[in-house]
Order: C-alpha cells, then sequence, then structure tokens
C-alpha cells in the first residue's frame, strides 16, 4: 500500500441530508472521487451501499463535495472516516461549521477550499477487489446529464 501514497488525491467529505435536523444529515470521507468528464462536466464518488451518507443522498437526491484542506483534516479521518452518522450528529462532534448550499439542501462545510453541490445522477453498480458492491454517484448540472447507452458501467480497482 505505501506505492498507493505517492498517488495524488484530494481530502474530500461528501455531505446529504437536512442541515436543519441532526439525525437526518451526515457525510463520509470519500476514499475514491475523481473528475470523469470536462464536456459535460462529471464527477464521481464511490459510496459503499451500507453507508448512511448513501442513503440520506437516495432520501433526498442530492449531495455536496466537500474538497476540504488541513483545518479539516481531524475531522475527516477522524470523525467523518470513522464512525457512523446514524450513532452520532458527525457535524456536532467534529465541530465542523456548517453552511448552506446555494443549490442544494444538502448542508457544505464553511471551511472547504471548494465545494460541489448537485442533484446526483442515477447510482451505478460497480465492484471492488473484495467482491462486494459499491455506489458511484455524479454531480453534473441537469441540462449536461446525458443516459449512457450500452452496458452499465463498473469500477474496479486494480491490486
Amino acid at each position: 500500500m505505501e506505492a498507493l501514497d505517492y498517488m495524488p488525491h484530494p481530502l474530500i467529505i461528501v455531505t446529504a441530508g437536512d442541515p436543519d435536523k441532526p439525525g437526518r444529515r451526515g457525510g463520509m470521507t470519500a476514499a475514491w472521487a475523481c473528475r470523469v468528464s470536462w464536456d459535460p462536466p462529471l464527477v464521481a464518488v464511490a459510496i459503499a451501499p451500507e453507508r448512511f451518507t448513501l442513503e440520506l443522498i437516495r432520501e433526498k437526491g442530492e449531495f455536496a463535495i466537500n474538497v476540504v484542506g488541513p483545518s479539516l483534516r481531524d475531522a475527516a479521518f477522524g470523525v467523518f472516516g470513522s464512525v457512523s452518522g446514524r450513532q452520532m450528529d458527525k457535524f456536532e462532534k467534529s465541530g465542523a461549521k456548517m453552511v448552506k448550499a446555494k443549490s442544494v439542501t444538502a448542508p457544505a462545510l464553511a471551511r472547504a477550499r471548494a465545494g460541489l453541490a448537485r442533484a446526483f445522477l442515477p447510482l451505478w453498480p460497480a465492484c471492488h477487489c473484495s467482491g462486494g458492491p459499491t455506489g458511484a454517484l455524479s454531480s453534473s448540472p441537469p441540462e449536461t446529464r446525458r443516459r449512457v447507452s450500452g452496458s452499465v458501467p463498473e469500477l474496479h480497482l486494480v491490486r
């Protein structure tokens, strides 16, 4: 796994739910997020199906992708990346301040370096190296969304 440490990647916290309802808001540190396309602008995020954040995304139909820096590193790993939002309010536990996103209900992080907030495209099933399913979400403006013809895309991690 040491070789993976040399691959650049952003620190991402995906947030979803209702910012005004502590039991129905949450977020997670995403291990896998990347730009998929410039035109149309697409971002993909992998989320395991059992995650509370995915439940909130399906419930509301939207989410925010927060690119965070060193000021939120401890929150990203110690709270958003290690405990379930079903048992606690991650925003309260981490001290991460929320702000209202401009285009969606999902909470956004005040100290994020950058953020995307979008309604999501249909979930695409994907596989990971242990053989279990995960989910991929894509964030793009509604006017740029296109249907993909042919087989359902799959994501694979290569060891």
